[in-house]
């Protein structure tokens, strides 16, 4: 008998739980899912900026909103920049450069107020397109797009530039000229990463000749460091 009552006590506690997790669950599902209002009027808007305090104004921004009643009238901001990569011979250097330098590009619902909090940050000069007595102009959804694709398209395939220039002094590496001292006549950019060119011209056999070469192939000679 008691091994029949230890059974029916068990069912009982776990049918207990049982029905409190179905409670738990079904109050989660009716939560309502909390909403910003204002984002139904978000635009994206231009700003624009003192020249080089883009980042500076950026963050002394952030900050003016976060503590602002008006926190919920904004949504993001960003800088576009692009991937490059920077070949100097061998040498191979990643960074990024601003696509639109001096200018934010900042979601938000323009009102004067949420105009006036913006204006009065530090290095902020005013909003691309505004005009005295009305409202700065939203961007276009397609100009939009077309920014975050050129963001998007550099880190896919970052840009390549190379760091000679005519008239620089450099040593070649291939195997034919090797340690040949030469200046650099053009430089010519390919269409395909990796394969940019440089025409340098060097004394061999008593001769000028100008040879064509993978940007790869040549440095900076040590006395042009």
């Amino acid at each position: 008998m008691s091994d029949i009552k230890n059974d029916e006590f068990d069912f009982a506690e776990d049918f207990a739980d049982l029905n409190e997790n179905s409670i738990q669950e079904e109050a989660l599902e009716t939560e309502e899912t909390v909403v910003n209002p204002h984002e139904a009027n978000f635009n994206w808007y231009i700003i624009q900026t003192v020249s080089g305090y883009e980042q500076k104004a950026y963050t002394l921004l952030e900050a003016a909103l976060k503590d602002s009643d008006y926190r919920d009238y904004f949504g993001q901001m960003i800088i576009p920049v692009e991937t490059v990569i920077t070949r100097t011979g061998s040498k191979v250097r990643k960074s990024e450069r601003k696509l639109f330098p001096s200018y934010i590009f900042i979601q938000m619902e323009m009102n004067f107020t949420t105009l006036n909090l913006v204006r009065g940050v530090t290095h902020v000069l005013g909003f691309v397109g505004h005009q005295k007595g009305k409202q700065p102009e939203p961007m276009k959804k397609s100009e939009l797009e077309k920014i975050l694709k050129l963001v998007k398209d550099s880190e896919i395939s970052p840009k390549e530039t190379i760091k000679f220039k005519a008239g620089d002094l450099v040593i070649i590496k291939r195997d034919d000229f090797k340690n040949y001292e030469g200046e650099v006549v053009s430089v010519n950019t390919g269409a395909v990463p990796g394969e940019d060119k440089v025409s340098v011209a060097l004394s061999f056999m008593g001769a000028r000749r100008i040879i064509e070469l993978k940007a790869s192939e040549v440095d900076i000679a040590p006395a042009s460091k």
